[in-house]
């Protein structure tokens, strides 16, 4: 027996299933003679047919176990395609691209006339979470930024990756008691020095982070 091993997806694990296709043409048949000297090839005719359509069967097992699993993976909730929730100052934002669910919190801070001040990003790893900052122009690259929680001593200071269009880009690493104390904070502060030497401080508010990472776990964290 020919043994074809594909896969299935229960309870989100990956496991095989047998798909056996009979070797139908294992011995070379001997052909035997019809009257009037014919050969008679039918029977290794059938027997590759038979053995054909094994094989397509075998075929359809494949796409009907394993593509619906895998859209089943990536499916956000009621099979929609994309999720907004805001949780007090932050927002949830889901989307399914190339068959893969991706995943982030994010908080926009705008200037009265609209303009965008500053945004963070953050998504969950498994040792912590990392976030993205994009903050104004203007600041100095030396002294980087110096996130704090509340009162407590300041963190490690960021460098500024690089920028863009619509602002500076650094990244946040976040461990796991950092991310802890962000849950249980109340406000997130980054402190900058502008290129008029002179000490700025952004306020990112931690209400709603707390529920907002619980829901993205819920979803698969990414």
């Amino acid at each position: 027996m020919g043994m074809h091993m594909i896969f299935q997806v229960r309870g989100g694990i990956m496991q095989p299933v047998n798909c056996a296709v009979p070797q139908l043409i294992k011995e070379k048949q001997r052909p035997r003679p019809r009257s009037g000297g014919a050969l008679r090839l039918a029977p290794l005719r059938s027997a590759a047919a038979r053995l054909l359509v094994a094989t397509l069967l075998c075929a359809a097992m494949t796409a009907a176990l394993v593509f619906p699993a895998l859209a089943q993976q990536a499916a956000l909730p009621n099979g929609a395609s994309s999720l907004q929730e805001t949780y007090q100052d932050w927002r949830l934002s889901c989307a399914v691209r190339d068959n893969a669910r991706a995943c982030t919190i994010l908080q926009d801070q705008s200037q009265q006339n609209g303009q965008r001040l500053l945004a963070v990003e953050l998504g969950l790893r498994s040792d912590g979470a990392v976030a993205t900052l994009l903050l104004p122009f203007g600041i100095l690259f030396d002294p980087g930024i110096a996130p704090q929680i509340d009162d407590q001593p300041p963190l490690s200071a960021l460098r500024v990756r690089t920028c863009l269009p619509t602002g500076c880009v650094a990244v946040f690493p976040i461990d796991t008691e950092t991310l802890r104390k962000l849950r249980t904070g109340s406000v997130l502060r980054l402190k900058v020095t502008t290129a008029a030497q002179t000490a700025l401080t952004f306020s990112v508010s931690l209400r709603g982070l707390a529920a907002a990472i619980d829901r993205l776990v819920a979803l698969g964290g990414s």
